[in-house]
């Protein structure tokens, strides 16, 4: 997984001979709303958006 363009990117490793492609959802976590994650990342204000994280979780 990759931050890229303010956003996540996910590879997934095809074999040794084509190397990684692009896959839109995590096989180990499937659940895992990563445009929702990427809603709250903002360096510089990281302390609040972990806790405004937690909340949208929450509801």
């Amino acid at each position: 997984m990759f931050w890229q363009d303010d956003r996540f990117i996910l590879y997934q490793l095809v074999n040794s001979t084509t190397g990684y492609q692009e896959i839109e959802h995590s096989q180990l976590l499937p659940n895992l709303d990563l445009d929702l994650l990427c809603q709250f990342i903002d360096p510089e204000q990281e302390p609040q958006m972990v806790r405004a994280y937690h909340q949208a979780l929450q509801s």
